[in-house]
């Protein structure tokens, strides 16, 4: 009887054991970061405004971009001044975090670019219907005033973007859409922002040409799986570390990896090279190296699974 009960007090201790082993094994395990999640949460902030058209006011987004309209801004697709109450939508792009994965890279038709700041603002009717930025008001000294702060110190060489249709014969990129000098000129700056005309209700960027001295060669990178090799809408990208530059790799299908812009990377650069996907399972697939560019150089990302407290680390560092 004793020799029973000492095995059974044996057998509970090890089942207690083995449950206890079991439980801290599933509390170790980390909360994989789910593509969906992710993407939910980092997509661009949109905030909604509404402005008396016949009266004219002043938004000022959370990230300090502040837009003062006046009365008469605001025309239908006809070309008829509005004069009711209008819907504006606001889209802030200020850093490199931002412009990661925001679709929203600093290229013009595969020229590099410096960003000073990237926004959207949209005008619609309370009906929906989309509204067109008097033309009076572009560069007229009446017109629609916008100041953005100036996040890494007022650039003198910025100057205004729209985003307009890739022309033939530029570089590839999977994105139809890139930047293009606003077609006016009426632009400063002061000591930490930048103050101008609104060219249009749309996609504007602060930017200048990137411009560098040194001797320009291409790069390619691929994807090494570490944990699971079923990997869907993988996406390259390149961040400068000394400037406000993020650029796609495209895919090239020619040679089956991924390639930057033709003879546009500097050699000598020190830049993060930055490869995000979705695995069979859901999860973000993520990873990123630093490097510093040379002559027809060759990356190879090792990519993982990651969770949300190692992705927020990793913007953050990189502003």
């Amino acid at each position: 009887m004793k020799k029973i009960f000492k095995n059974g007090l044996l057998i509970s201790a090890v089942s207690l054991l083995f449950i206890s082993c079991k439980k801290e094994i599933q509390r170790l395990d980390p909360d994989w970061l789910k593509a969906t999640d992710f993407f939910n949460d980092i997509g661009p902030n949109h905030q909604a405004f509404s402005v008396s058209a016949a009266t004219g006011g002043t938004i000022t987004g959370a990230k300090g971009t502040r837009i003062s309209i006046p009365p008469g801004a605001f025309m239908d697709v006809n070309g008829k001044i509005i004069t009711e109450i209008v819907s504006l939508n606001l889209v802030e792009i200020p850093a490199k975090r931002d412009i990661l994965f925001a679709d929203i890279f600093t290229e013009a038709n595969g020229q590099l670019l410096v960003s000073g700041g990237e926004f959207l603002i949209e005008a619609k009717k309370q009906n929906g219907d989309a509204l067109k930025l008097n033309p009076q008001m572009a560069d007229g000294p009446q017109g629609v005033r916008v100041e953005v702060p100036a996040v890494q110190g007022a650039d003198r060489d910025m100057q205004l973007f729209v985003r307009r249709e890739r022309q033939p014969g530029g570089q590839s990129n999977d994105n139809s859409m890139t930047w293009t000098p606003a077609p006016y000129a009426p632009f400063g700056s002061g000591a930490n922002s930048y103050v101008f005309n609104l060219p249009e209700f749309s996609w504007v960027n602060i930017d200048r040409f990137f411009s560098d001295p040194r001797p320009k060669t291409t790069i390619t990178a691929l994807p090494l799986f570490k944990d699971n090799s079923n990997v869907s809408n993988i996406e390259v990208m390149l961040i400068f570390k000394d400037v406000t530059t993020v650029c796609p790799i495209p895919f090239d299908n020619a040679i089956n990896k991924f390639k930057s812009y033709k003879d546009a990377m500097p050699v000598g650069a020190e830049v993060i090279v930055v490869i995000i996907g979705e695995d069979s399972d859901g999860n973000i697939q993520f990873g990123s190296k630093e490097i510093v560019v040379a002559h027809n150089m060759h990356v190879d990302v090792e990519i993982g699974k990651t969770t949300k407290a190692m992705m927020d680390q990793f913007l953050s560092d990189i502003d």
